[in-house]
C-alpha cells in the first residue's frame, strides 16, 4: 500500500497524528542542531539510575495510545525530508506521549563493544512498552535514563 493511500484510508484522528509526529521530528531536529546536548538534557526530564533496565519486562507497544505514537513517529521518520534518527525519534514521541498524559522514559546507551568505535543509540519507554528504538537497542548498555518531571523512578 502506498503513502497516499494510507492516509486516505485512515481517519483523521490518525491523519493529524502524522501530521504531530513530523511537526515534532521538525522541532526535535532543530533543537538538536541549534543546541548543545548538554543545554538538551535539562528539557529531558530527570536523570535516574539507569542500572533500573530491565528488557526482558519491556514489550512492542500494546496499549492504542502508544501504538498509534509509536507507528506515526516509526513511518514519519522514513519519509521527511530531513535526519531523524533515534534521539530524534525519541524526543518526539516523548513530547507526543506527554500531550496525552503519558510519561515516557528516554533512555540513552553507548555499544558493548569496546574495540569499535563509539556509538550510542537512544529508546522511549512508555508503560513497559517501547515507543522507538527498539530495533537493535541488546547491541547497547544503558548509560542514563530521564524520567519525566514529577515521574522520577
Amino acid at each position: 500500500m502506498g503513502k497516499i493511500q494510507v492516509l486516505q484510508q485512515s481517519s483523521w484522528q490518525r491523519r493529524l497524528t502524522f501530521v504531530e509526529a513530523v511537526v515534532f521530528l521538525g522541532v526535535a531536529r532543530l533543537a538538536l542542531l541549534f543546541f548543545s546536548f548538554q543545554r538538551l538534557l535539562r528539557f529531558f526530564g530527570l536523570r535516574v539510575v539507569p542500572d533500573t533496565w530491565d528488557a526482558t519486562s519491556v514489550s512492542p507497544p500494546r496499549e492504542p495510545v502508544i501504538r498509534h505514537v509509536a507507528e506515526a513517529i516509526r513511518r514519519c521518520a522514513r519519509h521527511v525530508p530531513w535526519q531523524s534518527l533515534c534521539l530524534v525519534q525519541a524526543l518526539a514521541g516523548r513530547a507526543m506521549l506527554a500531550r496525552r498524559g503519558l510519561a515516557a522514559y528516554v533512555w540513552l546507551g553507548v555499544a558493548k563493544e569496546p574495540q569499535q568505535a563509539m556509538e550510542a543509540h537512544a529508546w522511549l519507554v512508555c508503560d513497559q512498552q517501547f515507543v522507538t528504538g527498539s530495533d537493535g537497542y541488546e547491541r547497547f548498555v544503558p548509560t542514563a535514563c530521564f524520567s519525566p518531571r514529577g515521574h522520577a523512578g
